[in-house]
């Protein structure tokens, strides 16, 4: 029962609405498939799957090297309430980068917190969004 309440919390996030985040903590698990890539560049088609079927957005992510050891990265996710952007400087060889939420549209104007990313194979991301809202 409590998975069935964390998945409709997870979605009440991402779909269309016209209210902001409530003020508090909140939560989103996203799977990230390869969709475009280049040198520094990638684009992901943004799922929930099993619990959700549809595709919930897209991500835009940008890793530039920043030296030998450091690659400084920005996301930015547009899903179906509005669009979260993301910024941080990880080690290069990190087997996953955290990223601080810096700034959000629509229903996601008032956020901040921070997102993993964790590579699940070589097309294929785990997201974990901790989102505060203020």
């Amino acid at each position: 029962m409590k998975v069935a309440a964390v998945g409709a919390a997870i979605f009440a996030l991402l779909l269309p609405s016209a209210a902001a985040v409530t003020p508090g903590v909140a939560k989103i698990k996203l799977t990230g498939v390869v969709i475009s890539e280049n040198r520094y560049q990638r684009i992901y088609s943004l799922w929930n799957k099993p619990a959700y079927q549809q595709k919930l957005g897209t991500g835009f992510q940008t890793c530039v090297p920043v030296g030998e050891d450091f690659t400084d990265c920005y996301m930015t996710l547009r899903l179906g309430r509005g669009q979260i952007v993301t910024r941080g400087v990880s080690p290069t060889v990190s087997s996953f980068r955290q990223l601080a939420v810096v700034g959000g549209t629509g229903y996601y104007s008032n956020v901040g917190g921070q997102m993993t990313i964790q590579g699940l194979g070589p097309q294929t991301i785990l997201l974990l969004l901790d989102l505060t809202a203020f």
